[in-house]
């Protein structure tokens, strides 16, 4: 994150009624998706996993993927 008034912005051009319209939700998720693998290893396995979940179940689901790292 950047502080000051400098912001980074992306622009994405969108023609109506083209593929890239209904192609950029897919984008979106697979950006988010590759973010979460990065440096992981077995990174397409990790990918395939992640990808299965819908976003109805993702909390409850990606909850009971997760490593805490809390002391107990």
């Amino acid at each position: 994150m950047l502080d000051g008034p400098t912001k980074v912005e992306r622009h994405i051009l969108s023609l109506p009624f083209s593929r890239e319209e209904t192609r950029l939700s897919w984008l979106n998720r697979s950006v988010a998706l590759y973010r979460l693998a990065f440096g992981q290893p077995r990174q397409d396995d990790l990918l395939a996993l992640l990808d299965q979940v819908r976003d109805e179940s993702a909390p409850e689901v990606l909850a009971q993927l997760q490593i805490s790292l809390r002391p107990d």
